[in-house]
């Protein structure tokens, strides 16, 4: 009987144990600060590549200096004659979930847009309002969605003419192998046991 519970255990943390790990932040860390898009970042397996419309140098990554978000941040360069630009992130797998904290170059409440596809079918959208936070002079938010698995993000701000995003987190969706090992396993501790 204690081998049997022992085994139930070890598949149990196999299966559950591997789902634990889906979650990937992605950190603007660990690029060079300047690196502008675009470049790719990987985390917990997922590569994710960030572009913009305003490439070469769109956006560049830059220490953050606002009140919510910390750490490094994914910043509207100017450098680009183009306004209004367009973060987009291409992961290597689908994704079923993704947050992250925003600034918007407002001075009032504002906007944040984002746009999940499947390839080339739109799984869904998202907004989120930014507020200029105590003692802050622009907007500030934190983005987050779950629906559809998605590969591709596009994230904008079309009324504001700058914005900037922090550390991206996304949660993997659960391979199946997982769930049919925990199946099988379970099966072969209900054998064993009918045996005994």
């Amino acid at each position: 009987m204690r081998r049997c519970i022992g085994a139930c255990i070890c598949i149990l943390a196999f299966a559950f144990g591997s789902d634990a790990a889906l979650a990937a932040p992605f950190s603007f860390a660990y690029p060079k600060v300047g690196l502008g898009t675009p470049f790719t970042v990987s985390a917990g397996g997922i590569s994710a590549q960030f572009l913009s419309n305003g490439d070469p140098y769109g956006f560049h990554v830059e220490p953050s200096t606002f009140f919510t978000i910390t750490g490094s941040v994914l910043i509207d360069s100017g450098i680009s004659p183009d306004s209004n630009l367009v973060i987009g992130i291409a992961f290597s797998e689908a994704v079923d979930s993704v947050s992250f904290g925003f600034a918007l170059d407002s001075t009032v409440s504002s906007t944040l847009y984002l746009l999940a596809s499947n390839g080339s079918s739109l799984a869904s959208e998202s907004s989120a309002a930014g507020q200029v936070p105590s003692g802050g002079v622009i907007a500030e938010g934190m983005m987050t969605f779950s629906g559809m698995p998605f590969d591709e993000l596009l994230i904008a701000d079309p009324t504001d003419p700058a914005f900037a995003i922090g550390e991206i987190t996304v949660s993997a969706i659960p391979e199946p192998v997982g769930w049919a090992s925990l199946g099988l396993g379970l099966l072969a501790l209900a054998e064993v046991r009918r045996r005994r």
